[in-house]
């Protein structure tokens, strides 16, 4: 059977051998096949070419899968930059014949609502499983709502934009969200506020993390012990961490004007990334006078080596602008470090449900420096969200969330086979005959 994932992430086709991609995407891919290989045949990827020029200025960082060996192949429905007007006149007509043709081929079709509205490959995709009596899974990833009030109150957005966003736009997001709880076989929501406002009272609605590492990732107890004797030294300058892209709305830049505005802090901040606001972040560490306590450092491939370095770091910070639920919290978590965060839903979520994650008021630099001036003289109150993030970490590897998230997916199977054999005799695609209970969704 062929399990068929419509994403709208950028992947460079290095011929019919295989493609790369985003390292932890890459290695999530990987780790799915491997647990689906008594089931699946292949899993097929149908998502956005990356353009020749973006995968030789990253093709260091990124990971790569072969198709004869991992199983995982990869479809281009259109190329990445490709404006509106020409997606819909030129491209639209060959992306959906192209759809059609993989859904038909697929068992289970694994796509989310198309938060671009204006590229809507992931709800097209899961309309026409639907239509063809294909096994449907949704997972919505982030919790877009409060996007356009942040993106205005930050002066990202005019008052036309926001308008539009708030009265068309995300009524219709919000359409996508009430079709797919409806005719999808089941539902993922990463955020318990999606949960309750779509699934309440409804079986297949699931709430989900989505952790990168796995098991053996986790810091073990021996080297726990050394961090937490470490946070406790008198004297010791904070190691703070940010790690990921420097763009706008993550809020980097208020991460180095908390820094300045805690001048009786002993910490070092280190920014571990790329982006096209580093420019602009070196100027205003010049400008705040930090460079003694603000460091740039490369990206690092995601692996082994990667959380060995994180590990030596004390905190991790995140200041995000606008709605933003990265992978990096539970490799952070996984690495012993806790977060401060502005109080976004996710990151209050996250709070809630592990005592991992300090949250002050959402775009405010004084409230973030003087709680990250609370957590470097109070060696008692970090150590515990350590202990708390280790303890979440353990509780929530990539293996044990799709574990969890394979038991839905068999009881969701073992209904529509049961359904089918009530109905009686049909005859339903080749490929669909060999749907087995066993399936598991990534």
């Amino acid at each position: 059977m062929r399990y068929l994932m419509v994403v709208p992430v950028t992947a460079r086709s290095l011929g019919p051998n295989g493609f790369a991609t985003e390292g932890p995407f890459a290695d999530h891919l990987r780790v799915v096949r491997e647990l689906l290989c008594d089931e699946v045949d292949e899993l097929v990827v149908a998502g956005v070419e990356m353009r020749e020029e973006d995968y030789q200025r990253n093709a260091e960082h990124l990971g790569v899968l072969h198709t004869p060996r991992d199983h995982v192949s990869f479809v281009p429905l259109f190329p990445d930059g490709l404006g509106r007007r020409a997606f819909w006149t030129q491209w639209w007509p060959r992306i959906v014949g192209r759809l059609v043709e993989e859904v038909a081929r697929a068992g289970v079709i694994h796509a989310g609502p198309s938060h671009d509205l204006w590229r809507p490959i992931e709800v097209t995709a899961l309309g026409l499983g639907a239509a063809l009596g294909r096994t449907t899974i949704s997972v919505t990833d982030i919790d877009e709502r409060e996007s356009a009030r942040m993106m205005y109150e930050t002066g990202r957005w005019s008052r036309r934009v926001y308008l539009t966003t708030r009265y068309l736009y995300d009524p219709l997001r919000d359409l996508q969200h009430r079709a797919i709880v409806r005719a999808c076989d089941l539902v993922f929501f990463k955020g318990d506020q999606l949960v309750a406002d779509y699934g309440a009272g409804r079986p297949h609605v699931r709430g989900i993390f989505d952790p990168g590492f796995e098991a053996d990732q986790v810091v073990g107890d021996d080297l726990l012990h050394e961090k937490l004797a470490r946070l406790r030294e008198p004297g010791r300058t904070l190691q703070l961490l940010y790690f990921g892209r420097f763009a706008y709305y993550k809020g980097v830049h208020h991460m180095i004007e908390a820094l300045a505005q805690a001048p009786d802090v002993s910490a070092h901040l280190h920014l571990m990334g790329y982006g096209e606001e580093e420019p602009a972040l070196r100027r205003l560490v010049d400008d705040r006078r930090l460079g003694a306590k603000v460091s740039f450092h490369e990206p690092m491939r995601y692996g082994p080596a990667f959380f060995e370095k994180i590990r030596g770091f004390d905190l991790m910070l995140a200041a995000p602008l606008g709605v933003d639920t990265p992978r990096s919290t539970w490799d952070s978590f996984a690495s012993g470090l806790p977060i401060l965060a502005y109080d976004t839903e996710f990151y209050a979520s996250l709070a809630r449900q592990t005592g991992a994650v300090e949250v002050v008021p959402w775009n405010d630099v004084g409230r973030y420096a003087d709680r990250l001036r609370t957590l470097a003289f109070e060696p008692a109150l970090l150590t515990a969200l350590v202990r708390n993030a280790v303890a979440a970490a353990r509780r929530n590897t990539q293996r044990a969330w799709l574990e969890r998230r394979a038991a839905w997916t068999r009881e969701v199977l073992e209904a529509k086979r049961g359904a089918r054999q009530r109905i009686g005799p049909k005859s339903p695609p080749r490929d669909e005959l060999r749907i087995t209970p066993a399936l598991l969704d990534a």
